[in-house]
């Protein structure tokens, strides 16, 4: 009987102590993602505050970590939907890590972004291009799940998943990033990218 207590002591004490390494995780995560915001490194502070979110940790700091997630990753979004306003040429596709580049048989496309409107062009003719798709930029909102948002992920009609970022040298990358089904998003490793440049 003694033995039986022992353990169930022992238990306890290591249960006890695992919650604190958990609360003192939680809260350094959430003094990191604090600094970050402080900085105005925005992106960094919503990947931070997403690693606040624990588990079995204590719920009302889960709650201000995912509340903090939630509102940056709204603002990320309006900060590339304002960039990505105007008229972008197509110059380039590629698959997985291949470098997108043209293909001189190809036909030339381009992108028209106004608001939150999306329309995409293709050459029929010499200098003369027809509306090949119209949508309306609506980045899929997966804030109930545990893992980290996907920020920039656009959910296509036909439940191919695309991710819009802008480089580092001011080009628009489109990538086929995963498929939608089965009301979750699942990732793809080898998915097409398009490459556009800013028509200035």
């Amino acid at each position: 009987m003694r033995y039986i207590f022992s353990l169930i002591f022992i238990s306890f004490c290591f249960n006890l102590s695992a919650q604190e390494d958990v609360y003192q995780r939680q809260k350094k995560a959430l003094g990191k993602a604090f600094e970050c915001l402080e900085q105005q490194k925005i992106y960094a502070a919503t990947l931070t505050f997403n690693n606040a979110i624990i588990n079995g940790a204590d719920s009302t700091l889960n709650y201000l970590a995912q509340k903090k997630r939630d509102s940056l990753i709204q603002i990320l979004r309006s900060e590339l939907i304002a960039q990505l306003q105007g008229k972008w040429i197509w110059s380039g596709s590629g698959s997985g890590h291949i470098k997108p580049k043209k293909d001189d048989n190809s036909l030339n496309y381009y992108l028209l972004i106004k608001g939150d409107s999306l329309k995409s062009f293709e050459e029929v003719d010499n200098g003369k291009y027809l509306l090949k798709h119209k949508l309306k930029l609506v980045f899929y909102n997966d804030t109930h799940k545990r893992f980290l948002p996907s920020i920039y992920c656009q959910v296509y009609p036909d439940n191919t998943v695309w991710e819009y970022r802008i480089d580092e040298k001011g080009n628009l990358m489109i990538h086929h990033s995963g498929n939608f089904k089965e009301n979750r998003i699942w990732p793809i490793s080898d998915g097409v990218r398009h490459l556009y440049t800013k028509d200035e």
